[in-house]
């Protein structure tokens, strides 16, 4: 049974669409390799945030609908997550539904 994932990410506000593209890009090829398919690519848009993250009010959301046979080893992603300047946050949820 395939299992599904939620993968939202907060990118700096501003952020040009193109390097968004990129990063976002970048991630997928990662989790492609492990077997995870994204099934919908999707832009929140910007929302103001609850605290300050780097020293930003607001954030560019984006969230990544993902299945996988496997499960997801998230360890290549929060590197590749961890040196993308652009992501201020990430999140993966695993859908129960």
């Amino acid at each position: 049974m395939k299992k599904k994932y939620e993968f939202i990410l907060v990118f700096v506000p501003g952020t040009d669409k193109k390097e968004v593209k990129e990063a976002l890009s970048g991630l997928k090829s990662i989790l492609s390799d492990g077997g995870v398919s994204v099934k919908k690519e999707e832009n929140m848009g910007s929302l103001d945030l609850r605290y300050s993250i780097k020293k930003q009010d607001k954030g560019d959301f984006w969230v990544l609908h993902l299945e996988s046979e496997v499960g997801i080893k998230s360890g290549e992603a929060n590197v590749y997550l961890e040196r993308e300047k652009r992501v201020m946050r990430y999140l993966l949820l695993r859908d129960k539904n």
